[in-house]
């Protein structure tokens, strides 16, 4: 049944497929140019619908065809949908009948549809270079398909310097660079070629501004990559002008992270340039291509080089090199380049000026540098002095102005001090007290930020972060954002609810108690917010374990999603959180007994649920497999609840015979190997997660741990008792 229900899907499939493919070719055989245009258009829906090899195949071959005998504008708009279609190009078939109509273009007299030509050919680089023996190319043409097209570009290229013909020498520029990018032979053969042009006295200077980036590209093999680093270092003396030097800076940065030869070599070039070039420009080019370095290579540092960079920043005079270089000093201490930094006592002697600064942006800088320091390389009074500066910087980017400009050395400065309190979490009182006490008098965007940054704080000490809020403040906020209407309105309310919820965890101890406090402070933002923000105050409530009040909410949400398959997954959660809110009601062991059944009952209902919301776009495998397996658990103590009972129900004799086990043995047997495959259906699980997050892996470890560790309790539990009921054995 199930095969004949797939075998009549897929055939629906073909059949919508050929049919949408049949009204496409009826647009493109049409005489008007507009239906001609609008069918190439929807070329791309078509492609999201049906992602099949066979239909972009036959797609590809009308294309080629309008690209053959249609106008330049219908080129054009072919090209486009080529742009845009990239990752569907791998599953053209019929490489070498594309090819062999489109290269038809390239002898015609319109310098415009040979220029289209070649663009053709760059974005179907990846398809076409280097690719002769695949997607059963003939031995024909397509086997010297790239061969051609190679040849093709570097002679349009040079025919377009001798003509001047500017769009034509774009196109020819662009083939290049896309060839170059996907074919390393290619690379290789054309590398003399560039460089005879850009070296060459008859081409003009804004050619070879456009050339020089096309050796960022020529990295796949060792030897090409070092001849062009070569060429270019050569050029910088004899083209000292400053679109020169920029670009070829650049180029040679993108070159050392993509072949991942001469780093050094250039972090050294790119420092020279820094100190000695009195150029403002080419100063903070030089500082972008080092952060660029830093990110992709921080191992390649070494202390003098951190060294070097640090006294060309501090001596800066104009503070937006000052800004540059101190984000590259911020990349290299969140990087195992840190090290550097710990052992150079260089830095701590500009401490004072620096985090003190009056511009925001220096000082949220430095500020991060400092925190990202281990905590063995700070003393007490160095730790002293950060604190103090990080609640300096604080202050100065909360109220400093303009609003617009304050947003990311503030973002720094809260994450500087999110990582301070993580090493001495000590701190968290004193950070939570000045966040607190800044919260009244902020705007709305600067209290989203620190909102957030005190409910990070409240996962490291939520006592201390408790006790520095009042929630009257908290709730006012969110009165004033649905006042006055902000963009972060909704934000507000759903980081107000996490944090609520976490503060006031350490406060009250009973689930019950904490719901009944905040339940009405929910139920009215739940009046007035839109589903979606419900479902997130939901979902923050769940994930704090509070399922009871994730519970109400979502039973109000049921009937106001929009599709079916929404409706059960509302279903299914609903039916989780209450399952998990009545175990959290039992206070003693008989009422827990009492409850579980019903709570697995609950749980059985929404796995059914999860798995009706699935679908062929959407699949929720995970979601159900995961609760289906909490149900396992739960079943397997609730069969380790009616065994336990059955001791008293069904004792066993007072002397057993040699080999003879009691009902209570077998039962607890039977216990062990359900929590065994239990803990066999978590780490399956885990062994088939590939994207998830190290939170939820960790989860389900420890879920299966816990169920291997009842496992082999229950197993010494039933050889004791089978010792002490049959002692003659021992």
């Amino acid at each position: 049944m199930a095969r004949f229900q797939a075998n009549s899907f897929s055939q629906d499939m073909r059949q919508q497929a050929n049919t949408a493919l049949m009204e496409l070719d009826k647009g493109l055989r049409s005489k008007v140019v507009g239906e001609q245009c609008e069918s190439i258009l929807r070329f791309e829906s078509l492609f999201d619908r049906f992602p099949f090899p066979i239909v972009i195949n036959s797609a590809y071959l009308k294309l080629s065809d309008v690209f053959r005998e249609g106008t330049n504008f219908l080129r054009l708009c072919v090209w486009k949908l080529t742009q845009r279609s990239i990752g569907h190009l791998e599953k053209i078939m019929n490489i070498d009948e594309v090819v062999k109509r489109l290269f038809s273009v390239t002898h015609s007299n319109d310098p415009v549809a040979r220029a289209l030509t070649l663009r053709m050919f760059g974005s179907l680089a990846s398809i076409v270079s280097e690719r002769k023996n695949v997607h059963q190319c003939s031995v024909g043409f397509g086997w010297l398909c790239c061969h051609v097209i190679n040849a093709y570009v570097l002679f349009r290229v040079s025919a377009s310097l001798k003509t001047h013909d500017r769009i034509e020498l774009e196109a020819a520029i662009f083939a290049t660079n896309k060839l170059c990018e996907s074919s390393g032979s290619f690379a290789s053969s054309v590398c003399d070629e560039i460089a005879e042009m850009i070296q060459g006295l008859a081409t003009p200077v804004p050619v070879k501004l456009k050339l020089l980036p096309i050796f960022q590209n020529m990295y796949h093999s060792a030897e090409t990559a070092t001849r062009v680093r070569q060429l270019c270092i050569t050029l910088l003396p004899s083209h000292p002008a400053e679109d020169f030097v920029l670009i070829a800076l650049h180029t040679l940065t993108k070159l050392a992270t993509s072949a991942l030869l001469g780093t050094i070599p250039q972090i050294e070039l790119l420092l020279g340039y820094m100190k000695r070039d009195p150029r403002s420009l080419i100063k903070q080019k030089a500082l972008r291509d080092l952060d660029t370095l830093a990110q992709k290579s921080p191992h390649m540092w070494d202390k003098q080089h951190v060294i070097e960079l640090w006294e060309a920043v501090y001596g800066a005079d104009d503070e937006e090199l000052q800004i540059c270089g101190f984000i590259v000093m911020n990349t290299l201490a969140h990087s195992v380049a840190v090290l550097h930094l710990q052992r150079n006592g260089l830095i701590w002697r500009n401490a004072d000026e620096l985090c003190y600064h009056t511009n925001p942006s220096i000082a949220s800088l430095s500020c991060g540098v400092f925190s990202c320091l281990p905590s063995k390389a700070i003393s007490d009074d160095q730790r002293e002095e950060l604190t103090s500066a990080l609640e300096s910087a604080f202050l100065l980017c909360a109220v400093s102005s303009p609003p617009d400009g304050r947003a990311k050395p503030l973002k720094l400065v809260l994450s500087s001090l999110v990582q301070v309190a993580t090493k001495w979490p000590g701190l968290t009182t004193r950070f939570s007290q000045l966040l607190a006490d800044m919260l009244p008098s902020c705007n709305l965007d600067i209290c989203l930020f620190v909102i957030r940054c005190l409910s990070v704080l409240s996962g490291i000490n939520c006592e201390g972060v408790r006790k520095s809020l009042l929630v009257p403040d908290l709730t006012k906020i969110v009165e004033t954002a649905q006042k006055t209407e902000t963009d972060n309105a909704n934000e507000i309310v759903v980081t107000v609810a996490a944090l609520l919820l976490r503060i006031n965890q350490s406060e009250h101890k009973s689930h019950e108690k904490f719901t009944a406090s905040l339940q009405p402070w929910f139920d009215s933002q739940v009046a007035c917010v839109s589903g979606w923000v419900a479902y997130r105050l939901a979902r923050e409530a769940a994930q704090q374990g509070y399922h009871e009040l994730a519970f109400g909410i979502l039973s109000k949400l049921t009937n106001m999603v929009s599709s079916v398959r929404l409706v059960y997954w509302m279903r299914g959660i609903t039916k989780v959180c209450s399952a998990e809110s009545m175990l959290l009601k039992p206070t003693s062991l008989e009422s827990l007994k009492k409850v579980l059944p019903d709570s697995i009952a609950a749980l059985y209902e929404g796995v059914t649920e999860i798995k009706a919301s699935s679908s062929s776009v959407k699949s929720m495998d995970f979601q159900s497999r995961y609760c289906g397996l909490r149900t396992d658990l739960l079943e397997a103590h609730d069969q380790l609840f009616a065994s336990c009972t059955s001791l008293f129900t069904c004792p066993p004799p007072a002397l057993a015979a040699a080999g003879e086990k009691s009902h209570f043995s077998s039962e607890m047997e039977s216990c062990v190997e359900i929590f065994q495959g239990v803990a066999s259906g978590y780490q399956a699980l885990y062994e088939s997660l590939f994207d998830a997050d190290s939170t939820t892996l960790n989860n389900i470890l420890v879920y299966s741990i816990l169920c291997i560790s009842e496992s082999h309790s229950l197993n010494c539990c039933d050889h004791c008792f089978y010792w002490w009921q049959a002692p003659t054995q021992l």
